[in-house]
């Protein structure tokens, strides 16, 4: 499958939106996704297909040295064919580039293909946030520490 990874534009936060609707039982908002346009902690990027078609996307903040990957997440139709292995790495690679040497994310413990990836990464599991999530379910919180020669 043939996709780049570029910056996020006006123009993909439609298609963003549907892929998080589908995607999540309480998914972001098309202002959420809208406001981490001009946020300059977000690196908010999307994987981009033929024709400019949306395929997946993340957002992570980098401030003061940490990482936090607020959301990552591929089309139903595009998973298991490593674009989410693709924009993880391109995640890690820009908090890295931005001065983070840790990178934490929040994770629900039903979404197992997800904590799958996490863990292959070298992630770490710190504890639970009870009820984080809009819906109620926990959040299992993860840590990554970066290595000076990545």
């Amino acid at each position: 499958m043939k996709f780049d990874i570029r910056p996020t534009s006006e123009e993909d936060i439609r298609a963003i939106v549907e892929i998080e609707n589908v995607s999540f039982p309480a998914p972001w908002t098309e202002a959420s996704f809208r406001h981490e346009l001009t946020n300059p902690k977000a690196f908010f990027r999307v994987a981009g297909g033929e024709n400019d078609e949306v395929l997946g996307y993340y957002d992570i903040w980098v401030y003061a040295g940490e990482g936090h990957l607020l959301n990552i997440c591929v089309a139903p139709e595009h998973r298991r064919k490593g674009l989410g292995k693709a924009l993880l790495e391109n995640a890690l690679a820009a908090a890295q580039g931005a001065g983070a040497r840790e990178v934490y994310l929040e994770v629900r413990p039903s979404n197992n293909a997800a904590i799958n990836l996490y863990e292959k990464y070298g992630f770490v599991r710190l504890g639970v946030r009870k009820r984080y999530y809009r819906d109620g379910e926990d959040a299992l919180l993860y840590l990554l520490v970066m290595s000076e020669e990545e």
